[in-house]
């Protein structure tokens, strides 16, 4: 079943919340905000991801390509 995340990004922490095409909520939870860290877990909670939202924030300013 198709799975779409939301991720809230810190220095730190980064929030995920995975929920299934109907929006059930799947998995929530923080992961150490390591590109690795994050993988491991969407890989294993949203095995088929489909979308990643991103909160937008001073964080993320400097990450997004236009």
């Amino acid at each position: 079943m198709p799975h779409n995340a939301a991720l809230d990004v810190s220095n730190t922490e980064t929030a995920i919340h995975v929920v299934d095409k109907t929006g059930r909520a799947v998995w929530r939870g923080k992961r150490a905000s390591d590109p690795e860290a994050l993988a491991t877990t969407l890989r294993r909670y949203a095995p088929d991801l489909e979308r990643v939202g991103l909160e937008m924030g001073p964080l993320t300013r400097g990450s997004i390509t236009r």
